[in-house]
């Protein structure tokens, strides 16, 4: 994520942990792994205090999963079958439940773990967006699991845990042009749908519209300046 976008959702993020009563953290993933980029908490007190730089696995956790979903079907399967031959009795352990946090992902636009990374963390996470360069992002909030029932954190937490996500991206200028993608990303479509890559296609137009503007109005300030 860039520092501005990260800087103005820092606010956002607070609020959010203040509320749960947790950590929040921007991810993105790194090899069979996840890492931090930003991390904001209210409170000292958790058992488990992540911080930027941060990274765990990406199979197991709420956040990797909500990466994950953001993946095309042949980034997954290049995913799937690496970590078969990196440990396969961990993987075959794993991959049924992996799979279903995906897909349940990708159908309420949230997905949960519940002490399955570490029996005394639930949390909960969204998919933010893709970068242009195809980088992955998604937001969690990692929760000491006497806060919350885990009804509670799918019902209290999950929908805020959304919405957060959606200001996120509309910080990152997902509007105007953007607005196709920014509504496949809340429905949760594939991101290897037709959908999803017109929509990116829109985004990067708009991108670069937005660059070309910028850059011509820096040319003819000046000039307007002489004559005025």
């Amino acid at each position: 994520a860039g520092l501005k976008i990260r800087q103005l959702a820092r606010p956002m993020m607070r609020d959010f942990a203040a509320y749960a009563g947790g950590t929040v953290s921007i991810a993105m993933p790194h090899g069979f792994n996840f890492i931090y980029l930003e991390t904001v908490r209210t409170s000292e007190s958790a058992p488990h205090i992540p911080d930027v730089g941060f990274s765990s696995t990406l199979a197991t956790t709420a956040v990797g999963r909500s990466l994950l979903s953001l993946y095309t079907p042949e980034e997954f399967a290049d995913y799937d079958a690496q970590m078969g031959r990196a440990d396969a009795a961990q993987w075959q352990q794993w991959r049924p439940h992996t799979l279903a946090g995906i897909e349940a992902c990708r159908a309420r636009g949230f997905s949960m773990s519940l002490g399955e990374w570490r029996p005394e963390i639930y949390a909960v996470a969204a998919p933010l967006y893709r970068t242009p360069d195809g980088d992955c992002l998604a937001v969690n909030c990692g929760i000491p699991s006497f806060r919350y029932s885990p009804e509670q954190i799918e019902q209290e937490c999950g929908p805020p845990m959304l919405n957060l996500a959606r200001r996120i991206r509309a910080l990152h200028g997902w509007h105007g042009g953007t607005r196709a993608w920014r509504g496949a990303m809340d429905r949760g479509d594939d991101p290897g749908s037709p959908r999803q890559k017109i929509a990116r296609v829109r985004w990067q137009e708009c991108n670069r519209a937005r660059a070309t503007f910028k850059f011509w109005a820096g040319c003819v300030r000046p000039c307007l300046r002489l004559l005025l």
